[in-house]
């Protein structure tokens, strides 16, 4: 179970939270409580929680303080605030430490189990990448060093020692490996793993090599999407011109699908690819670049005729009929708007990627901590966002 920590000082609003979220229910564990930072960080360094929840007046030391030392001594723990309204000067800098949400109070247990759900996706996604190394670590470990090059296509083939124990293990960390990868996961539902490692012919006994089957998989997501193929390159120039992390997606039913992020940290520009990482339509400015051009009833039917939305913060749109309002707006200006709508404090503009027919295939977009955003930086994240999209779309066949 993830663990999670308190800090408030307001003893009602602490017993009011311990109270009101299922915690063990949800897959959590209320691991304890304090009262205010002092008290709460020596605590936290015994205990070791996944998550804190802290409030940020509070009397010794505030919750922007022990945040601040939290993510100094503990990188990878994820911190929810709780903020009054008039605060947001607070979320600035909370946003600068590094937390992971900002809730305004009043809060209620839906909203709050909602904020730490999402951690909880984040935390389970990380987890699954780290066992997904550690299984192909362990398959390279207990495979020999006898690999060679057999062919000109790149196939290679190696000797197993203990064949039929370690083949099955293979065929299940492979299963394992891949149920990690969610565009790859549907793919081989009913997929032989056991085709995936064949036998080499008789004269290379106990030699197997990689089967088709699995180069098949390799090959299945992007040889289906000539999204997947573009010139990364024009990303990573506007992540480095705008110092912004830049997403480049396209649309999965009622989500957004990130196909290539370009993240900006303190040491340059990471380019990390990211299929697979899905996002709302409705409360990012990808997702509405991607609807801005189709129907009513097309937009009705992509959320299944339902028309409340789920909210993500405070400035969320709560209805279909608000979206397709929304999208109207993004089609005649020629771009979208994510303005704290996804993540308390981010700032969002996308811009549509056409293919050769003229079709919106997919988006280019730059998030932006709100404190960084002016008129002037608007109108020159726009520009290049829009001669990124250009060039994309060049490459897709697009003429216009």
């Amino acid at each position: 179970m993830i663990k999670v920590f308190l800090v408030e000082d307001e003893k009602i609003i602490r017993k009011s939270i311990k109270n009101n979220v299922k915690w063990e229910e949800n897959g959590f564990e209320f691991a304890g409580e304090a009262p205010d930072g002092e008290m709460a960080l020596p605590m936290i360094e015994k205990l070791h929680p996944d998550i804190v929840i802290t409030d940020i007046k509070m009397p010794f030391m505030d919750g922007l303080e022990l945040s601040d030392i939290l993510k100094k001594k503990m990188p990878k723990i994820q911190i929810i605030i709780l903020s009054g309204y008039g605060e947001f000067d607070y979320a600035k800098e909370a946003i600068k430490i590094g937390v992971t949400d900002y809730l305004t109070k009043p809060v209620t247990g839906e909203q709050l189990l909602e904020a730490l759900n999402k951690v909880k996706q984040k935390l389970d996604k990380k987890k699954r990448q780290e066992e997904a190394k550690k299984i192909i670590d362990t398959m390279k470990q207990k495979q020999t060093a006898d690999c060679y090059m057999e062919h000109p296509i790149n196939k290679r083939s190696f000797t197993i020692m203990d064949n039929e124990s370690l083949l099955n293990s293979i065929y299940q960390n492979i299963a394992m490996v891949l149920e990690t990868i969610p565009e790859i996961r549907k793919i081989t539902t009913d997929c032989d793993f056991k085709a995936l490692i064949i036998s080499q012919e008789e004269e290379y006994q106990n030699r197997y090599r990689l089967g088709w089957e699995l180069y098949k998989v390799g090959l299945s997501v992007p040889a289906q999407n000539q999204l997947f193929n573009i010139d990364r390159t024009h990303l990573l120039e506007l992540g480095k011109k705008l110092n912004e992390t830049i997403d480049y997606g396209t649309i999965k039913g009622k989500e957004t699908i990130i196909i290539s992020k370009m993240e900006y940290t303190s040491n340059g520009m990471n380019n990390s690819v990211s299929p697979g990482e899905y996002e709302s339509i409705h409360a990012t400015a990808l997702g509405k670049v991607m609807i801005s051009e189709m129907s009513e009833e097309e937009i009705y039917k992509l959320f299944e005729d339902k028309e409340e939305l789920p909210a993500y913060t405070p400035h969320t749109i709560l209805t279909v009929s608000e979206l397709i309002h929304e999208a109207e707006k993004v089609k005649k200006q020629g771009y979208g708007v994510n303005d704290e709508e996804y993540w308390i404090g981010m700032y969002c503009m996308a811009v549509p990627v056409r293919n050769y027919t003229g079709k919106i295939v997919a988006a280019v977009s730059a998030s932006i901590p709100v404190f960084r955003v002016d008129d002037k930086k608007k109108e020159f994240v726009l520009d290049e966002l829009n001669r990124t999209a250009g060039q994309i779309s060049k490459e897709l066949g697009y003429l216009g």
